[in-house]
């Protein structure tokens, strides 16, 4: 039986080695440029390395990793984006695991290459921004749920929340299942403190060793530190405008009624200045993240139907990871799609899913090579590399 367990599991790697292959490939060709939030991140890094505390809007792991990088690499493309791309491929790994749980193992590795297709999530695992390391973690937590292994995955959603505080999303669904499918609270209440408590402690490491002033208050204590983070979450966001339509209404993530959905948003250029002939395009695909609503329907269809634990949790992921962006959409300025990424495991978990319950074998392998092709023909003519467009 482990024998067997071994020889499936090889199947994944092939397709996580091209992954990380492009991910260099688009890297060497970028080079020292830095993208978007990248300036942010990579300077905070840079601090950190000096004894600096910086960048207090979000919590410190994935910076603290990239500074151990610049320290051994030096300051440069490789160290601001070596540790992310493998987070990345961390990510697709967790993701075909989760597959496995309730698709064959071809269906699974489907699943994962189906999700590689995304250009939003190609982007953002390709650069050095904190949002990857989170959903990986992430994404391990909610393979834990699924294992009843509630102890592991508090301490992956924890480790998560280190990374970027929106794992809470995550966290916070992973809980509602729990109560849903009427798990004790003799399993869920030890989880909920492990959790608390490394949240807790790693923050409070930090604060120690990096206290930071931040509207005229000295942050020594995890306490002070959430709350400043939720205090920049609400002033971030705090613009509302007159003008209804925002730059990147969320309707136009998941649907081609927005004005990111036919004039995607560009990070060509860096803070830097400078040009690169990688053009970093906010593109949704139409084969991923527009399967958003059908999904949600389609899922929310079959719990009904079957009461299995799948759809319940599918439909969870994806309505607690997109929707609440949704509602933020009308009251306030959204300024980039690229948030639609969190979605974007399950997503393809979900198409997938549905894909296979087509029952005649022949039709259920077609469909699924053309919606394959059909995906991968999109991800090739929006590369960031410009051949033909």
């Amino acid at each position: 039986m482990e024998k067997t367990k071994i020889k499936h599991d090889i199947l994944i790697y092939p397709l996580l080695a091209v992954a990380l292959a492009i991910r260099f490939l688009i890297n060497i060709l970028a080079g020292n440029v830095m993208i978007s939030d990248e300036i942010y991140y990579v300077t905070a890094s840079n601090s950190l390395l000096h004894g600096v505390g910086a960048n207090f809007e979000h919590p410190p792991l994935v910076k603290l990793i990239i500074a151990g990088a610049i320290s051994v690499l030096g300051n440069n493309w490789i160290a601001w984006r070596l540790p992310i791309i493998i987070f990345s491929v961390v990510a697709l790994f967790f993701t075909y695991k989760i597959g496995k749980t309730f698709l064959t193992e071809n269906q699974a590795v489907f699943a994962t290459a189906l999700m590689s297709t995304s250009l939003i999530f190609f982007l953002i695992g390709s650069i050095g921004m904190l949002d990857i390391p989170m959903i990986a973690f992430s994404l391990a937590g909610i393979y834990f749920i699924i294992k009843q292994r509630y102890l592991y995955a508090s301490a992956m959603f924890a480790v998560s929340f280190l990374c970027k505080e929106t794992a809470i999303v995550y966290a916070g669904t992973a809980l509602i299942y729990l109560l849903i499918k009427h798990v004790s609270w003799r399993k869920i209440f030890p989880a909920t403190i492990a959790f608390t408590t490394i949240v807790l402690v790693g923050l409070g490491i930090y604060d120690f060793f990096y206290p930071q002033t931040v509207y005229g208050i000295t942050i020594t204590n995890p306490i002070q530190q959430a709350a400043a983070i939720i205090l920049y979450q609400f002033r971030l966001n705090s613009g509302r405008i007159l003008n209804p339509i925002p730059a990147y209404p969320p309707i136009g993530w998941v649907t081609p009624f927005g004005l990111n959905a036919l004039n995607p948003q560009l990070w060509a250029i860096g803070y830097s200045g400078k040009q690169t002939i990688v053009q970093w395009l906010m593109q949704p695909n139409p084969f991923i993240e527009y399967t958003m609503f059908p999904l949600l329907f389609a899922l929310a269809y079959l719990y009904r139907k079957t009461k299995q634990n799948i759809p319940l949790l599918l439909w969870l992921t994806l309505a607690f990871t997109y929707l609440p962006w949704l509602v933020a959409g009308i009251f306030f300025k959204v300024e980039s799609p690229f948030y639609i990424y969190s979605s974007v495991p399950f997503l393809a978990l979900g198409t997938t899913y549905m894909l296979t319950r087509i029952k005649n074998k022949r039709t259920r392998r077609t469909a699924m090579l053309l919606y394959f092709t059909a995906s991968l023909t999109f991800f090739i003519y929006f590369f960031p590399l410009n051949f033909w467009r």
